[in-house]
């Protein structure tokens, strides 16, 4: 009985030994997000992924870009983050899937975003509200006599900063024979070759008076000799409201007023000025302004002083009064761009179930990140696409705009376009030339490129003949990839190889790819199952390229010939800044249409 009890108490001390032992040193700490975070509206956060492995791999997605966007991210390693934006009043989720080899683990992290900060009068932008003068700014005195005044008034910068101002604006020149009807109704194609709006209520010091009006957006056109704004607006008084579009002749006002037509929860207004000699990348001074009750809100005239309240002892935005009327100071920028280039829609197809019958798509493979499915297709006829363009009388899409790498200076060895002095790249539909076409499921893809020299693939991809495809299925048009649906995919000429930019996030349940070598290039075919259905007139963002490349041969240690590829140019048919493969906003925009 005594062996017993002693055989009890060692089992009991040995149990406390292990339970009061720490835990081993080697013990690696799980991933982990803060539980929750608050941001305001139109400010930045950083989440960042707490014990992060050297080999992490995180991606990142919101869950209502509506309320909060990622605006920077880092996806490996130790660093892994996200810098998040408030965008409007609410809650959403920020999720993370954390990878490590084959294992992946879910964070998550509740995002509350509030009102944004209101700017307090009593504090220079830039600078504290000193509740003293610095000794450096109070002048000596002339004599022994006592300072007149209260000894503790502040003293206002000498070079006070201003109050924040919008910045400048584009305007999309009009297409050839399109005109505007200045009525205050929203046309259905008169401004869909705009270059996008922008929130004329974005700076609060912009807007006087007490409004009622919720929502305030712009869209500018111009030609040669007019320029035109819709402003759509929600809340606001139609039926009393005005609003009108300044711009400047020399020192002299010019000036629009606008018609308005009212809508549902507000009222759309239209307005035009006149121009002279307007010209792609010119510029012009405006403003626009809404006269709401006893409101005004201009988008560029904004309180621009500042000065001190020695009474109530404290700084205080100095308001010159609206100025838009007679002084053209106070008006803003507006950049003239040129009109858009290329066929701008997608045409219908009643023939979609014949194409994927004959595509005979096999069971397809789901990329690392699970967020693309990818499958071989047999080559389809191509008469599916060509038909579809020549019953609506419609010239293929184009690829006009040619980029040779800065860094690879291979202007010789282009083959899709005729290279000229000054470097540029002249194209036409000799070189390349494409077709997409839709039905409420799927989106369908057809390149055909005349190349002489098809490359061999490489491991950088994108240095071997390949076709680019871009989509921005909800037409978000975000400024980086990973804030919404936009993708980046690639298929290669010679092998049929599919691969995706990694930044991007849309989902993407199918993407059918096949190649068809000719005896003059080669043809790419892609079938896109769509996130939604769609219809007609919806629009997306959307743009296709081709890498030309050419075979390099180079020697070995063993002075066996190596052949791989390299690029020696890029050609696009929307995108002017050959910066689509970060930034989705340079996408072209089209539409869908039967």
């Amino acid at each position: 009985m005594r062996i017993i009890k002693k055989s009890i108490a060692a089992v009991l001390c040995a149990a406390m030994v292990i339970t009061l032992a720490p835990a081993s040193a080697g013990a690696a700490k799980k991933p982990s997000l803060k539980k929750k975070v608050s941001v305001a509206v139109d400010a930045t956060t950083t989440i960042k992924v707490k014990n992060a492995a050297k080999k992490a791999k995180v991606t990142w997605k919101t869950s209502d870009k509506k309320v909060v966007k990622i605006a920077k991210k880092v996806t490996k390693g130790k660093k892994a983050s996200a810098t998040i934006k408030g965008v409007a009043e609410g809650t959403a989720k920020i999720n993370a899937t954390y990878k490590v080899g084959k294992k992946k683990t879910k964070l998550t992290c509740k995002v509350t975003v509030t009102a944004a900060a209101k700017v307090d009068p009593t504090v220079a932008p830039g600078t504290q509200a000193p509740s003293a003068a610095p000794a450096t700014d109070a002048p000596a005195p002339a004599t022994e006599q006592p300072t007149k005044g209260p000894t503790n008034t502040p003293r206002p910068s000498a070079t006070p900063s201003p109050a924040p101002v919008n910045d400048g604006v584009t305007a999309r020149q009009m297409l050839t024979g399109k005109t505007i009807e200045v009525d205050g109704v929203k046309g259905a194609e008169e401004y869909e070759d705009a270059d996008g709006t922008f929130d004329l209520l974005a700076n609060n010091l912009s807007v006087r008076g007490d409004s009622n009006i919720t929502d305030a957006k712009a869209t500018l056109m111009w030609k040669a000799n007019a320029l035109y704004a819709l402003v759509e607006v929600k809340g606001g008084d139609s039926a009393k409201d005005s609003v009108i579009l300044y711009t400047a002749d020399g020192d002299k006002v010019v000036k629009g007023e606008a018609k308005i037509g009212k809508v549902a929860g507000g009222y759309v207004a239209e307005a035009t000025v006149a121009l002279k000699d307007a010209a792609v990348d010119g510029t012009a001074k405006i403003e626009i302004q809404i006269n709401n009750g006893d409101a005004t809100i201009n988008y560029f005239d904004s309180v621009t002083a500042i000065e001190y309240d020695a009474e109530a002892d404290k700084w205080n935005f100095k308001d010159e009064g609206v100025k838009a009327a007679e002084d053209t100071s106070v008006y803003g920028t507006v950049t003239f761009v040129k009109a858009m280039e290329q066929p701008t829609v997608a045409y219908y197809t009643a023939n979609g179930a014949d194409m994927l019958e004959a595509a005979e798509l096999d069971d397809g493979v789901w990329n690392e990140d699970e967020t693309i499915k990818s499958k071989t297709m047999t080559f389809i006829d191509t008469a599916f696409w060509t038909d579809v363009y020549e019953a609506a009388g419609a010239d293929s899409i184009n690829f006009a705009k040619g980029n040779i790498p800065d860094h690879k200076g291979n202007a010789e060895k282009v083959t899709l376009a005729e290279v000229q002095e000054d470097g540029t790249l002249v194209t036409d539909r000799k070189y390349a030339q494409a077709y997409t076409i839709w039905d409420e499921d799927y989106l369908y893809v057809l390149y055909d490129i005349k190349d002489p020299d098809i490359s061999p693939a490489t491991a950088e991809f994108y240095d071997s003949d390949s076709v680019e495809f871009f989509l921005d299925e909800d037409y978000s048009r975000p400024t980086v990839y990973g804030d919404g649906d936009e993708v980046q995919l690639r298929v290669g000429a010679v092998d049929n190889y599919f691969s995706a930019n990694s930044a991007g996030t849309g989902k993407l349940e199918m993407v059918a790819h096949a190649v068809n070598i000719t005896e003059d290039g080669y043809q790419v075919q892609m079938i896109i199952k769509f996130v939604d259905k769609h219809d007609e007139g919806d629009m997306m963002g959307m743009d296709l390229q081709v890498n030309d490349c050419f075979t390099v041969e180079t020697t070995d240690e063993a002075g066996a010939t190596v052949t791989s590829g390299d690029r020696a140019c890029t050609l696009t048919a929307y995108d002017t800044t050959n910066l689509a493969y970060e930034n989705p906003s340079c996408f072209g925009r089209i539409k869908l249409v039967k």
